[in-house]
């Protein structure tokens, strides 16, 4: 089953040749309206012969775009055959989701506390699956909006058990019929019944009972009929309306049903809901749960249940503990935040610590200021996280504590799952006995990989864990291990799992069984334990098979692991250069995590790798290309052969520039100091550093016209490995000058003195971008640009807005928002989110401002982007979203300085136009932050559209001054 809930995803699978689309009954028409040229078979056939017809008709075509109730779909393909009743849900299957269908209502009802009525009037069960039927959903409302919901939803509760039946339960529609129905006449019921309900229960009798589609509408003759009415109250909460009605269903069919979420998700109120719908059916269910709805907690050996129909509440991790089978899940997690988040302006800059944070823990304790809210929802969810740990794990025992204090100090260091072996041999180790592989705790730690923070008291008996010794621990588990070891085979895989965990290249590899006993294929817990398995192998690595495999290996992880194990015990020097130049190559593209995999063993193995200096130099250098870490490790390595190449300078000039000590650089011949000076602006660039830009800029264009004018060349193939000259030496310093006086003329911009023309800084800057535009166009052309390119196209284009502006034209400006409306296809083709968010910001700030785009969207973005995206659109009248600005420009607010700061004070006078504060706002700016962009935005300040088109130019500012 594919479920399709949106229009995005309906058009993407209707350009397929071949498509059959799944509805179910009155939802025919969301297909036909966007696929006029679909086939709509059937809903109903008045013999066998027919339905073949149809089958041999599908059989017949090559293509077909076909649409058809699910049911008859079924029967067609001959997944199911007449007679053999099924309510199960296959293939591509239009779904109205929850989301869209309280957002439907909400935006139509008048009286918005009919919401949940109207959901649980329009909802649809099937086996294991739900939606809402949209012609239900507008009956509806238009019974709200007369005040008529209440009476036809008891009509309907008559009929509700028809949600819950099983297919072939019964033998006749008259049979089902009478089972199904609660009330004290049937045949007035009947007559009073929505026709479109009529028409569901119709096509949900025909499949349930595996009947001909039509036939139960053909034969059904509805009679006289009266028993016992329940009495079915509303769901309260919108948001839960179809989880209630799914669980009962599971339920109501013999089945088991648990509710996984995390901490504080509203599962037991969603358990209680249930429970209570599950009782006003007359059905008894049992409900186990870890946490109750009165606060009440229940330990993990009394979380399961023997019984059928066992309504379970659980965290994920104990229902993994527990090996529960054969229940239906339903998991909370999104659902709750939705409910959370709904009605509140929720924009969040993510970062490490959030991520680690289930996010409605941010939801509920957000603030103005985003530390604040980070320190609270941490506080909050670590303090959480105890309580129920201690309470649900361990019994509220701080005997259970001591006993498990061992594990429980691996994991307040590590936060990983640890598998049950090395969890008893380590309490075996620690002086514990009667231990076995059965304790549900250490099943649960094997299972839980939650960050949470354990206190240490004595009132828990958790301060002995601060004189627990863990890399001890780690270390006697690594000698047990490595003890262990028998086969070349668990060497091999003891460096290629830990190689594959470190650049995390090619299909994760299979932990062999020698190891696999220990481990539990738990790689989070191979990775903290493997360092100190690793270098207690050393002795057992078959140095010389390494070195004859080294060129024939299928997965990268396989190729570092054997370059590890050469460099880990000595080899050959052939071997070693074989080694070398494999990571030389590696480090050429980029791929940093294996050199720092092996930094420790080329410093150790240093004076036995002299004789590749020049390659471990070059490595090196391309290494602090896309890393600044590990400087000391490389210094070391540098140091021991800087003599040895005189191609050291490259790698010196990296280490000078980030020592900041660039004055006593200098290089043999202008063509080296070219590309030295060079590669360092570039770099200087990428690390957001405007002082040494233009420093060594100067430096690079009196090297470079001395290399022009005197037609320098070489050709040396060792400076290959330093920079990409593939086309040639003189293209790539051409392609450097073009850059580095792109970078130049962007920073003119934003050091334009106030005494000087902003048209001339304006201009200048434009012509020295002209040069670097053109690359990146015939970049395009061919369909491959770097990250870093699309966004100088930015502001290439922000530059000829900003010309365009500054000119006082009316409709030039017009057309460069034209150009910038096209960066949205561009923001399909990179890579970092920050730069897909100022690409598509800038791009739909231009459509909005040209008329073509009135929708608002989601974006994600830096906090500055998404302050000018939200900002444009208040500005520009669309709905209100002052929630969303508020939030983002506190957030800017608290800042001690920067760019973004005095920007956002002038937005704000702009919105609540307040001149005064707008003049002090504007006056802040200009005495700290002058530049092009704040003289043009100052002049459209009294113009709200235009001022939207003077924003354009900050959107992405973050690429160039970092932030």
């Amino acid at each position: 089953m594919r479920k399709i809930t949106s229009l995005t995803s309906l058009k993407a699978l209707l350009k397929k040749d071949r498509i059959i689309i799944r509805v179910l009954p009155y939802m025919e028409n969301l297909v036909k309206k966007y696929c006029p040229e679909c086939v709509e078979v059937p809903r109903e056939f008045n013999s066998v012969d027919e339905l073949q017809n149809w089958r041999d008709y599908i059989k017949s075509k090559s293509t077909y775009k076909i649409v058809g109730r699910s049911y008859v779909i079924d029967l067609l393909l001959n997944n199911v055959n007449i007679g053999e009743g099924d309510l199960k849900i296959r293939g591509n299957i239009i779904t109205i989701s929850p989301y869209k269908a309280i957002s439907y209502v909400s935006k139509k009802l008048k009286n918005k506390e009919d919401t949940p009525k109207i959901l649980d009037y329009s909802i649809l069960i099937l086996k294991g699956y739900s939606t809402y039927i949209p012609a239900l959903l507008t009956e509806g409302i238009k019974l709200s909006n007369i005040k008529k919901i209440d009476e036809s939803l008891k009509i309907f509760n008559k009929f509700r058990r028809i949600l819950y039946i099983n297919e072939n339960q019964f033998h006749s529609p008259q049979e089902l019929l009478k089972n199904v129905y609660k009330g004290t006449n049937l045949r007035e019921d009947w007559e009073k019944l929505s026709p479109i309900w009529k028409e569901i229960i119709y096509y949900l009798i025909d499949s349930s009972l595996g009947l001909l589609p039509g036939q139960a509408k053909r034969e059904l003759s509805i009679f006289d009929y009266s028993t016992e009415e329940e009495d079915i109250s509303p769901i309260p909460y919108p948001e839960y309306v179809d989880i209630v009605n799914l669980a009962v269903a599971e339920l109501m069919r013999g089945n088991s049903v648990v509710l996984l979420g995390n901490l504080k998700t509203g599962k037991s109120t969603i358990a209680e809901l249930i429970r209570k719908r599950s009782l006003e059916h007359k059905l008894q269910i049992d409900l186990v749960d870890y946490h109750d709805i009165n606060g009440n907690y229940t330990s993990i050996e009394k979380l399961k249940s023997d019984k059928k129909r066992t309504l379970y509440v659980l965290t994920e991790d104990l229902f993994q503990s527990l090996e529960i089978n054969n229940v239906f899940k339903i998991f909370t997690n999104e659902r709750f935040i939705y409910s959370l988040s709904k009605d509140k302006g929720l924009t969040l800059r993510l970062d490490e610590r959030i991520a680690a944070i289930p996010m409605h823990y941010i939801i509920m304790f957000q603030t103005d200021n985003i530390e604040t809210t980070v320190n609270k929802a941490l506080e909050n969810f670590y303090y959480d996280y105890w309580e129920y740990v201690y309470n649900v794990i361990f019994d509220a025992d701080p005997n259970k504590i001591l006993w498990y204090s061992p594990i429980l100090a691996i994991y307040d260091k590590y936060n990983t799952s640890i598998p049950i072996q090395i969890s008893l041999f380590v309490l075996k180790s620690t002086g514990r006995k009667n231990v076995n592989d059965n304790d549900l705790i250490l099943k649960w730690f094997s299972k839980c990989n939650i960050p949470f923070r354990i206190p240490k008291s004595p009132d828990y008996y958790t301060d002995v864990l601060d004189q627990i010794n863990v890399d001890d621990l780690l270390r006697k588990i690594s000698e047990e291990i490595v003890n262990s070891i028998r086969t070349s085979e668990a060497v091999d895989n003891i460096l290629e799992a830990y190689s594959y965990l470190t650049i995390n290249e090619g299909n994760e590899p299979n932990i062999v069984s020698e190891l696999n006993t220990y481990f539990d294929n738990n790689l989070s817990f191979v990775k903290i334990i493997l360092p100190y398995i690793v270098e207690k192998i050393k002795d057992k690595i078959d140095v010389e098979r390494y070195c004859k495999e080294l060129g024939y290996l299928k997965q990268p992880y396989e190729t570092l692991a054997r370059i590890k194990g050469i460099l880990m015990k000595r080899a050959d020097e052939n071997c070693y250069s074989l080694a070398i130049d494999t990571l030389l190559s590696a480090s050429k593209n980029g791929k940093v995590e294996w050199i720092r995999f092996v930094l420790d063993d080329i410093l150790t193995n240093i004076n036995y790798l002299k004789k590749s200096s020049y390659k471990i130099i070059a490595m090196l250098f391309n290494y602090l290309k896309y890393s600044r870490d590990d400087i000391d490790k490389i210094k070391k390595i540098f140091y021991n052969v800087e003599n040895e190449s005189k191609y050291s300078i490259f790698l010196k000039s990296l280490l000078d520039y980030n020592d900041g000590s660039l004055d006593d650089l200098s290089f043999d011949n202008p063509l080296w100091a070219t590309l030295g000076y060079g590669f360092l602006g570039i770099y200087s660039l990428s690390n957001h550093d405007l002082l040494k830009l233009a420093m060594i800029y100067d430096k690079f264009r009196k090297s470079y016209s001395i290399v022009k004018s005197n037609k320098i060349s070489t050709d040396d193939p060792h400076l290959k490995d330093f920079f990409p000259i593939n086309n040639g030496i003189h293209d790539y310093i051409d392609e450097l000058k073009d850059r580095l006086d792109a970078g130049i003329g962007y920073t003119l911009l934003l050091t334009h003195p106030k005494e000087e023309s902003a048209r001339a800084t304006i201009e200048l800057a434009e012509k020295l971008m002209l040069n670097w535009y053109t690359r990146i166009k015939n970049k395009l052309k061919s369909g491959k640009i770097k990250d870093e390119e699309a966004m100088d196209l930015l502001k290439i284009y922000q530059i000829k807005l900003m010309k365009s502006l500054i000119s006082g034209g009316k409709y030039e400006y017009k057309s460069v928002l034209q150009d910038i409306t096209e960066l949205e296809n561009l923001s399909n083709i990179v890579y970092e989110p920050d730069v897909k968010g100022s690409l598509s910001i800038a791009s739909y700030i231009a459509k909005r401002v040209l008329g073509m785009e009135e929708k608002p969207r989601l974006f994600s973005g830096t906090t500055l982007d998404l302050l000018i995206y939200i900002s444009s659109e208040i500005l520009l009248g669309a709905e209100d979203k002052s929630k969303f600005f508020d939030f983002i420009a506190n957030q800017i607010k608290n800042k001690e300085e920067g760019i973004d700061k005095a920007l956002v004070g002038i937005i704000i006078s702009v919105i609540r136009n307040d001149k005064k504060e707008l003049d002090k706002a504007l006056e802040y700016a200009r005495e700290n932050y002058y530049s092009v962009m704040l003289e043009i935005l100052s002049r459209y300040v009294n113009d709200r559209k235009m001022f939207v088109v003077t924003l354009i130019p900050y959107i992405g500012m973050w690429h160039f001054l970092g932030g």
